[in-house]
């Protein structure tokens, strides 16, 4: 089962998955719910100006929280896609630090990392408080010592993409890029093609390479190319989500002449391979 939605008011740069559903950014005011046939849930409404940066998300707990710089006053927001309830935890004396891409949620906080002098930073962020606090050095190291381990794994390699929920990094050495389980220290090769791609999602046995005019899915060493619907568009993001045992890729388009004119496209990965 293939699916498709274009949204014809709504430049839609901001995708992701939480449980079985799709978040994306509502314009630039706040977010759509979508369900895993595109159909939307809910659309909410959190400020203006509101432009998400990164992405924490907790699917154990149904939860995300994105990164807003762009704003008079930078926050993070947080969303609970179940509840669809939102709070803003504005960064205040913290709002000039860029974090990491490592993350961790311990029930409902979340820890934020930031490396800067040779060192690294942990911030707790009180989801329930709506509060954001630096973590002292010396109680960082005695409670979250595998944040640390797992900083010192991934540190000397350039990181692609992260998913901490399961230890997994896509990182680059020696001129090809591995997938990293940074809990075991375990390396694989990805079998990929060198072609200019902006972005990487890799998935329980497939990996999918986006660039602008072609998405390329590897699976069990065969290969399948998408291209965009029409010149019109060009391939942004690409996400993957579990349906009912199946892994299905979640490609979020652009039209390049005009802005507010953005579509997703949904494809099943055993159909496309069978």
């Amino acid at each position: 089962m293939n699916s498709k939605k274009i949204f014809t008011n709504n430049d839609v740069y901001s995708i992701d998955i939480v449980s079985n559903k799709i978040v994306i950014n509502d314009n630039y005011e706040g977010f759509i719910i979508l369900d895993s046939n595109l159909n939307i849930e809910k659309a909410i409404k959190v400020m203006d100006d509101m432009i998400l940066y990164t992405s924490y998300s907790y699917t154990k707990n149904n939860m995300i929280v994105y990164c807003c710089y762009d704003t008079d006053d930078p926050c993070l927001v947080y969303l609970d896609v179940n509840t669809y309830e939102f709070k803003i935890v504005y960064l205040e004396q913290f709002k000039e630090i860029v974090f990491l891409r490592l993350y961790y949620w311990d029930n409902n906080e979340l820890i934020l990392l930031d490396y800067n002098e040779n060192e690294l930073t942990l911030y707790q962020v009180d989801i329930q408080n709506g509060t954001i606090k630096k973590v002292n050095h010396h109680a960082a190291l005695s409670e979250h010592k595998t944040v640390f381990d797992d900083w010192s794994y991934l540190h000397p390699y350039g990181v692609y993409k992260v998913y901490p929920y399961i230890h997994c990094a896509v990182i680059e050495d020696n001129g090809s890029l591995h997938k990293f389980d940074y809990s075991t220290g375990t390396k694989t090769v990805l079998e990929i093609e060198r072609i200019n791609f902006h972005d990487i999602e890799i998935g329980i046995d497939s990996v999918t390479q986006i660039s602008q005019d072609q998405v390329l899915v590897w699976h069990d060493g065969k290969s399948i190319s998408l291209f965009p619907s029409s010149d019109e568009y060009s391939f942004y993001r690409a996400k993957l989500i579990m349906i009912t045992g199946d892994e299905y890729l979640v490609l979020l388009s652009h039209s390049m002449a005009k802005s507010s004119l953005s579509q997703i496209d949904m494809y099943c990965l055993s159909s496309l391979f069978g």
